[in-house]
């Protein structure tokens, strides 16, 4: 059961037990009513921290890697739309090529700002940043696959929580 003490768990479960036999024989359905508010009453501020913990959870997604890479493929199939129609009307196809400067879809985007990416980055036990080499899959601890599978990802999939 993992670092709980099964004895433990036998006392507290028979106490609480205990203690609505006893509420039971002594107050009957009452006491137990009361009980049932006082449960309800008492869990009422747990509600307001699962609420903050929800709007933290829903900040940090929007740092999140996947989600900027899914809001940066919206903004860039939106301009490419926008400029197909603009230019050639109903009649036109999507060609992926690099834009000039300032025109393409990350042109008010920059991926490699701190803000989006130091919050990621893998640390070893004494707090210092592992370098990755993304051609060769492999992080300068040595940790990695430098045989990427036919999408381009390491075939050996690394464990983080042992690094």
């Amino acid at each position: 059961m993992g670092l709980v003490d099964t004895p433990v768990v036998i006392f507290w479960g028979l106490m609480l037990a205990g203690i609505a036999i006893v509420m039971l024989l002594v107050g009957g359905n009452e006491a137990l009513q009361g009980l049932q508010n006082l449960i309800i009453v008492s869990a009422l501020p747990f509600t307001f921290v699962l609420f903050l913990m929800l709007f933290s959870f829903w900040k940090d997604l929007q740092t999140d890697p996947i989600m900027l890479r899914h809001r940066y493929g919206e903004e860039a199939l939106n301009q490419a739309v926008k400029s197909g129609v603009a230019e050639h009307g109903d009649d036109f196809g999507l060609n992926v090529r690099r834009a000039e400067d300032g025109t393409g879809a990350g042109a008010d985007f920059d991926s490699s700002d701190p803000a989006y990416t130091n919050w990621y980055q893998r640390r070893d036990e004494d707090g210092q940043e592992i370098e990755y080499d993304y051609t060769a899959f492999r992080s300068s601890n040595g940790h990695g696959s430098s045989t990427p599978d036919a999408e381009g990802r390491p075939e050996e999939q690394e464990d983080y929580a042992r690094s």
